[in-house]
């Protein structure tokens, strides 16, 4: 069984490097199942794949519904009746395929990962999911509980980077402690580059590097100056 279960992650990490996330999606469904089985908590790899497969079929979801909103404007500006009746059918069959999938991940957050995780980094990975995809009043929740998993990572660890990027679209209704939080970890990041090896340190430059992209441009206009100090 444990072979069965590498084999799934072989294939997931395989999908997800050539972009194919619906089959890392599903291969890491599988690997996650036979994790639960084996009473055995997910590698590093393993979490990462569930919130790539997960995260990119969400987002694909979730662009698809932004265009065919757009497109239904569009046709009922015009008088389209019956174009619009066809795309708000469509419209439903892509918004019943993402909350399927939102249930589905957090269904397995809640009864899964999280009474199996027993490091902080697992913690705020799979909180951080929650908050991701739950409903507003479980979102506050769950990143209530992911911040306070959140404050004990090591600053300077490479996976505390990136979980900060994240939480500059967590806390978009929060720009104060969205701000604070960008600031802090570029500032300790910064303060503990010196002690990082060659490897270390470019992964964290990687990650650096994503930070412009945020959505905020308030906390993008600071970051890319502390890139600049």
């Amino acid at each position: 069984m444990e072979n069965e279960q590498s084999t799934h992650v072989h294939f997931a990490s395989l999908s997800s490097s050539s972009e194919r996330y619906n089959e890392t999606f599903e291969e890491i469904k599988k690997a996650m199942k036979k994790s639960v089985q084996l009473k055995a908590e997910l590698s590093a790899k393993e979490r990462n794949l569930v919130s790539v497969g997960y995260k990119n079929v969400i987002s694909a979801r979730r662009a698809s519904l932004e265009i065919l909103s757009s497109i239904v404007q569009k046709e009922e500006s015009k008088g389209n009746e019956e174009n619009v009746k066809k795309l708000k059918n469509y419209r439903n069959k892509v918004e019943d395929e993402l909350a399927k999938i939102c249930n589905d991940i957090l269904s397995v957050i809640n009864k899964q990962l999280i009474p199996s995780s027993t490091t902080v980094d697992s913690s705020v990975l799979f909180y951080n999911m929650l908050a991701d995809f739950s409903s507003n009043a479980e979102s506050k929740e769950a990143t209530d509980q992911s911040l306070d998993a959140y404050k004990r990572l090591v600053w300077y660890q490479q996976f505390q980077l990136y979980m900060t990027l994240n939480w500059t679209s967590v806390f978009l209704n929060s720009p104060e402690s969205a701000y604070q939080l960008a600031k802090q970890a570029f500032d300790d990041a910064i303060n503990e580059f010196d002690k990082l090896n060659l490897e270390s340190y470019a992964r964290k430059e990687t990650t650096l590097d994503a930070y412009p992209e945020s959505r905020w441009v308030g906390i993008c206009f600071t970051l890319n100056l502390l890139l600049l100090c």
